[in-house]
């Protein structure tokens, strides 16, 4: 049975290297108006996630 991809590596990614590595293949590999909507709705959820969040924590 395996694990994840790279999970026994003794050099461990940061996550901002994973972003970069990620961002510089999706750039090589899909077109930038693709890849812009997908920045944008990734944005517009997290600001979503992060008010529903915040709405929690104001009930609590």
């Amino acid at each position: 049975q395996h694990g994840h991809p790279g999970a026994e590596c003794k050099e461990k990614a940061t996550p901002e290297q994973v972003a970069a590595y990620t961002l510089k293949l999706l750039h090589y590999r899909i077109p930038l108006a693709v890849l812009s909507l997908i920045v944008a709705l990734l944005v517009d959820y997290n600001q979503l996630v992060t008010a529903e969040q915040m709405k929690q924590q104001a009930s609590s």
